[in-house]
């Protein structure tokens, strides 16, 4: 049987071509922030569309987070800034929707925490090391305890996240780091003397962004998350 061939997408019908004109207008700064787009009235006008269409449009815009809609005399669409939280929100529906194993989630974890760690280590601040020394501590005292060693493990890896000043990264980490928490395949990998390697990986960390070492921070991060990755691919195959 020949392969079929693939189906390609149709041209973009007058509703869809008013949404990407005004997200286009957002994010060239047309519309800057706190600035409302023309009233539904005017677009109908401007665009030969019906009202319900303009509606549509405008609709889209609201569920990408670049607008909010007031309702009301005085209401109208307003230009917002994206809020990290969306982000957070729609990368965590997607990697719940499609099961994404354990061991991919270590391995975007693999992908982004070693960069995280190196920025850390060259923005951090006293009372941030401080802050990871309690939880480091804590994390040592409770490898006895599961439940309390992967809640504790779960906000090191995130205070990590927010020590590296980086809005997009901690957008993909987090969600990934949240459905890794709440992963039942979590525990056939977390042994006890796998957890004290772990405890050993973190301290392999500590070491470097005491030093302010932002290369011995990165590899000693890589080097535990990729040997969770392959410990938990053994378990899933």
């Amino acid at each position: 049987m020949a392969p079929k061939t693939p189906k390609l997408p149709g041209p973009l019908n007058a509703r869809e071509r008013l949404r990407d004109s005004l997200r286009a207008r957002i994010l060239d700064g047309e519309f800057a922030a706190g600035a409302l787009l023309p009233a539904e009235r005017t677009l109908v006008e401007e665009s030969g569309l019906s009202r319900g269409s303009v509606r549509e449009a405008i609709r889209s815009l609201e569920v990408e987070g670049l607008i909010e809609i007031n309702r009301g005399r005085f209401g109208g669409s307003r230009v917002i800034v994206p809020r990290r939280d969306r982000l957070v929100h729609l990368v965590d529906i997607f990697v719940r929707a499609n099961d994404v194993s354990l061991s991919s989630l270590l391995d975007c974890r693999a992908a982004i925490e070693p960069m995280m760690a190196r920025l850390a280590a060259r923005h951090m601040e006293d009372a941030e090391i401080k802050k990871l020394e309690v939880l480091h501590q804590s994390f040592i005292d409770s490898a006895d305890d599961l439940l309390t060693y992967r809640k504790i493990n779960y906000e090191w890896h995130l205070q990590i996240a927010r020590i590296s000043r980086n809005e997009p990264l901690m957008a993909l980490i987090e969600p990934i780091l949240n459905v890794a928490l709440e992963s039942t395949a979590y525990e056939s990998v977390t042994t006890p003397a796998n957890r004290q390697r772990a405890i050993a990986a973190h301290t392999d960390v500590m070491s470097a962004l005491r030093a302010g070492d932002e290369a011995g921070a990165s590899l000693a991060m890589e080097a535990h998350l990729t040997s969770y990755s392959r410990l938990t691919r053994e378990v899933e195959l």
